[in-house]
């Protein structure tokens, strides 16, 4: 604190002493020294009128992407705990009832960052999912469908986190989806054609 007093004293003393030599050399007369310090206040009051605008813009800027950032990265955790939740389930074939919760406690993570609608989007697609998995190792269309309902879910996190970015085309997207479904078919039979060499 007694370092600013005497910082303000001392710039104080300065302007005094500036302005006393410039009168008695006579730079400046009487009658323009008050105009001329009265345009200098004016000045630098408006200079640090806009100053403190801007300033307070940048904060505010600042602080909102510094949000936008934390819900991000807080969105993309809830929802890569979704997708490990999932495969838990799929992973054995069977949804036991501690999956169960932990599934519905995960929807819940999702609910409080993700708009309802989105909400109720993946909750069908879930649902078609786990009626799905019973079908797996019966029937070959099992596999594909629970890979085109992830894509669907994966598809709405992606909107919902990238939404600001790009508008996804729904018919490239299907397009895409169909080639990764093709994909991990021949993961699938690569996985099958070493467990047979293994044995």
């Amino acid at each position: 604190m007694k370092k600013i007093i005497t910082w303000i004293i001392g710039i104080i003393l300065l302007i005094s002493i500036f302005l006393v030599i410039a009168v008695f050399s006579g730079n400046i007369s009487n009658g323009e020294l008050w105009p001329r310090i009265y345009g200098a206040l004016i000045g630098v009051v408006i200079s640090a009128v806009i100053t403190t605008i801007l300033l307070i813009g940048q904060t505010s800027n600042a602080n909102k992407r510094e949000k936008q950032v934390a819900v991000f990265n807080e969105k993309l955790k809830r929802y890569q705990h979704f997708l490990e939740a999932l495969l838990d389930i799929f992973e054995d074939g069977i949804l036991e009832p501690s999956e169960a919760i932990k599934l519905k406690f995960a929807i819940a993570n999702i609910a409080m960052n993700t708009p309802s609608h989105r909400v109720a989007t993946i909750s069908k697609y879930l649902r078609e999912m786990i009626y799905t998995l019973p079908s797996v190792s019966e029937k070959k269309g099992g596999q594909n469908e629970i890979l085109r309902l992830l894509f669907l879910i994966i598809n709405e996190f992606k909107e919902e986190l990238y939404a600001d970015i790009a508008k996804i085309d729904s018919e490239e997207e299907k397009q895409n989806f169909a080639i990764a479904v093709e994909q991990f078919k021949a993961i699938d039979k690569a996985a099958l054609i070493s467990v047979k060499h293994m044995e």
